[in-house]
């Protein structure tokens, strides 16, 4: 249903949606949640209310594309508004995606990097 009224722009039903059934990262499938539906089509009102309720934008469907890859592909409405959302959302956690050869993303956090450096660390002193 949330995936329905993302892919159609329906914000107002986005809203309810996520008042009475709030998982906003579920995934069909293929792997692809409301934010890669919203995405496709460029509707950026609801790409900023999925974001602002808690969506993830590392997540990737079978074809191993984010959301944002989505959006850049489709180039639909406002797709660059979509793109930027979610360029906002990876600033506000720490995290950049990379794109590899292998056409994977990576998403690389600050708080990864910090977690391995400590468990390095740690390990260092305890020998």
């Amino acid at each position: 249903m949330l995936h329905v009224a993302a892919q159609l722009g329906y914000d107002r039903c986005i809203e309810l949606i996520l008042y009475y059934c709030p998982d906003i990262n579920v995934q069909t499938e293929g792997g692809s949640t409301p934010l890669h539906y919203a995405c496709s089509q460029g509707h950026a009102t609801c790409v900023k209310l999925l974001l602002d309720a808690g969506a993830k934008v590392h997540l990737c469907d079978i074809m191993d594309q984010t959301a944002k890859d989505v959006a850049q592909l489709s180039a639909k409405n406002d797709w660059d508004t979509c793109v930027q959302l979610i360029d906002e959302e990876e600033v506000r956690f720490g995290m950049k995606v990379i794109k590899v050869a292998g056409g994977a993303a990576l998403g690389v956090s600050i708080v990864a990097a910090l977690a391995w450096w400590f468990r390095r660390r740690s390990r260092a002193n305890s020998s």
